[in-house]
């Protein structure tokens, strides 16, 4: 039964104040789970019932297909991070399919720049948030946040890890969203002063570094007024980075002439 906007009673339940338990109720109950539990899944992430999404995935190890997205749309990776799924909903997925952590989502956001989304979108816990970011750069190293070109079809070349507005690459959104604990995790796992450097001084599509984006306003990633300390923090963080990628740039110089 839908109502008068062609809601059924799930899509209301999804974004309503019902309980976890009330939820998970209501979506057993749901014929959609035995039809069509792809669609299934994802209702179930953006609800975030994390105990039906963690039985589901256990029930479909073997099913790579219930992840998948048509081109261009969320992998269930990218909408579990954008809805702050916990690490091992991220680990459950990815032992499903071990590729898609590569893999881009909607507007061109890779896994980082969604689980930077969803910890702005729901506060994640400073614990459970370094976990996850951790987990992931194990899995890939320094390939989501380096600033790379890759050729389109079309013989185009583009930024493999900026997403398609302002073309921001992960420590740009880690800043506009005024999110130190991914700033520093980003910046410590670049493993050579000149890789830090070149991430500092990478610029988005209005040209801004991300020191510029920790301290621009805008509406879609820090929507919120934060604690004057916690801005403090982050400013002396890329002002510190800032200065020290000016100093060792001078010390190279000053090596060069000798």
């Amino acid at each position: 039964a839908k109502d008068g906007a062609t809601r059924t009673v799930f899509d209301m339940a999804k974004n309503s104040d019902l309980t976890t338990d009330a939820k998970e109720i209501l979506f057993d109950a749901m014929e959609q789970k035995k039809t069509d539990p792809k669609s299934f899944l994802r209702l179930m992430i953006q609800s975030q019932l994390w105990k039906s999404v963690e039985t589901l995935l256990d029930e479909n190890k073997d099913n790579k297909s219930l992840l998948n997205s048509q081109k261009g749309d969320d992998h269930a990776i990218h909408l579990a991070a954008r809805n702050g799924a916990p690490k091992n909903i991220i680990e459950k997925i990815l032992t499903i399919d071990s590729e898609c952590i590569l893999r881009k989502g909607r507007d061109n956001y890779n896994v980082l720049h969604c689980i930077i989304e969803g910890a702005q979108k729901f506060q994640e816990e400073e614990g459970d948030l370094k976990q996850k970011v951790n987990y992931i750069f194990e899995k890939t190293d320094t390939q989501l946040i380096i600033d790379t070109k890759e050729e389109k079809s079309n013989g185009q070349s583009v930024r493999r890890n900026a997403e398609a507005e302002y073309g921001l690459l992960p420590l740009h959104l880690a800043a506009a969203c005024r999110n130190k604990v991914l700033i520093d995790a980003i910046l410590e796992k670049l493993p050579t002063p000149s890789m830090k450097e070149k991430a500092l001084a990478s610029v988005s599509k209005n040209d801004f570094t991300p020191l510029h984006w920790s301290v621009h306003t805008n509406e879609k990633f820090c929507p919120r007024q934060m604690v004057e300390s916690a801005e403090l923090a982050i400013v002396k963080v890329l002002i510190t980075a800032e200065a020290l990628k000016k100093k060792i740039k001078l010390k190279l110089e000053k090596k060069e002439e000798k």
